[in-house]
């Protein structure tokens, strides 16, 4: 018996040999050994890309030429597709005028779930928009 009190089973060296070349020790399993490698043969080939300095910064916003300029006439077509579908004017903020009391209000990108405008809510809101935001 072994000093441990457990019996220790006999084989040959060479038996063992076979399994530890067979079977190697290690802490990581095959797969992520050979991710290891892959990445590491990836990164070598495609190396990471490295932020450009101050210098090639510069060289890149001059060699791309002309100034932005305001495109007034896209702004103003904007303007009136806004004003045609949607009221901005009108319908910017909640008010009094354009929220009456009892309507069900559905919140921004969440269709399951709604709020109806009770007298507590209601008392909250403007009478009105401010006029900066009237034309």
């Amino acid at each position: 018996m072994s000093p441990c009190g457990r019996a220790r089973r006999q084989t040959p060296r060479g038996a063992m040999a076979v399994l530890a070349w067979k079977f190697p020790r290690t802490r990581l399993p095959m797969g992520a050994s050979a991710l290891c490698v892959v990445v590491l043969c990836w990164l070598y080939i495609f190396p990471v890309y490295r932020l450009p300095n101050e210098k090639e910064i510069v060289q890149g916003v001059l060699q791309q030429g002309t100034a932005w300029r305001r495109n007034q006439t896209a702004a103003r077509a904007f303007r009136k597709q806004m004003e045609d579908c949607c009221d901005p004017a009108h319908l910017f903020a909640m008010t009094k005028m354009n929220s009456p009391m009892g309507k069900s209000m559905w919140y921004d990108g969440e269709f399951l779930y709604s709020f109806t405008i009770d007298n507590s809510t209601y008392s909250l809101f403007p009478q009105m928009q401010s006029p900066s935001f009237v034309k």
